[in-house]
């Protein structure tokens, strides 16, 4: 099954946050996230002329992964449209979001949180959030109050995450949604520029032992190099050699042995682990047989760690999960 990237739409009011949606965009499609906005046709926001534009950035929400949902001092124009013309788009969207179960991941801004708590007290006149504007105080209020409060939400998410900049939000949107979808790591790590490419080359073999030299031939360095010999049938790691890392154009000449249970068997696969400067994990892994030629990206197994279980990964002795890029 191909790696999927992460399909995130940003649900927030649009004329004064224009600066943040946009930095978010880049940072997230800059880690090879898809990503909607609905005043940026140019993104993943699908667009149908023959719908009006709340509708469809419903349909939007319900294509998409995830929701991330920027909450500031503005709530927004009541609709005055469908069900629930006295709310917002984005309060509509993050309610069509929640029926239609897709996670939502809730940001806020850190003065209109201070508004929000002081407007516990009916003689608070909030300073920040829609100044002037008594009746859409009360709307962000509320909307805020729906979305933290206990017990209303007991099954689902009520955590929301306050920020100050676009500098403090950026990194917490990205550790939110990484965490909820871990597998995303793989997509992250398939693409060409992040791959270390270390090949296989034989010198020798014989049926107890196997010599050959790991190069790299990739872009940058590989770090925390484990080659060795895992039985087919236990996948039992064994004759491995660790390496603290193989440089750019570097190599390493090693001899492995090959496991018992392999040489009776008649059976193993060479494998290889290793990261790159970003932290992806990859794996390489080369039936015995094939031995003495080389391996190399392109045709022999590859994987990436994908970080969850799915249809047609590989889950090793250690308990580390692996999707196939190749």
């Amino acid at each position: 099954m191909p790696l999927k990237p992460v399909d995130v739409f940003i649900s927030s009011t649009c004329y004064d946050l224009g600066d943040i949606r946009a930095e978010l965009r880049r940072d997230l499609e800059a880690q090879k996230f898809i990503v909607r906005l609905s005043d940026d046709f140019d993104t993943g926001f699908g667009v149908d002329g023959t719908t009006n534009s709340i509708a469809q950035c419903l349909k939007n929400v319900e294509q998409c992964d995830v929701v991330v949902c920027i909450l500031d001092r503005r709530y927004g124009p009541p609709l005055k449209w469908g069900t629930a013309p006295e709310l917002s788009a984005t309060h509509v969207e993050v309610r069509h979001a929640v029926a239609v179960r897709k996670p939502v991941f809730y940001f806020l801004r850190s003065q209109t949180h201070r508004d929000c708590e002081q407007m516990k007290s009916p003689d608070y006149k909030p300073k920040w959030i829609e100044p002037g504007n008594p009746e859409r105080q009360k709307a962000l209020n509320s909307f805020v109050a729906e979305i933290a409060n206990l017990p209303q939400q007991e099954e689902k998410s009520n955590w929301v995450d306050t920020f100050d900049t676009s500098v403090d939000l950026k990194p917490k949107v990205l550790k939110r949604v990484l965490t909820s979808f871990p597998a995303h790591a793989g997509t992250l790590a398939a693409d060409p520029a992040r791959l270390p490419r270390l090949v296989m080359q034989p010198l020798s073999r014989t049926p107890q032992n196997f010599r050959g030299v790991l190069k790299n031939f990739g872009v940058g360095p590989a770090f925390h190099v484990v080659a060795g010999v895992v039985s087919a049938s236990c996948l039992t790691d064994a004759g491995q050699h660790n390496f603290s890392g193989i440089g750019e154009s570097g190599e390493e000449n090693r001899e492995w042995q090959i496991p018992p249970a392999c040489l009776s068997a008649k059976r193993g696969v060479w494998y290889c682990e290793y990261e790159n400067r970003y932290g992806d994990c990859y794996r390489v892994e080369v039936p015995m047989e094939q031995q003495p030629q080389s391996w190399s990206f392109g045709r022999d197994k590859i994987y990436v760690k994908a970080g969850a279980s799915a249809e047609g990964t590989l889950r090793t002795a250690s308990g580390i999960v692996w999707q196939p890029i190749s």
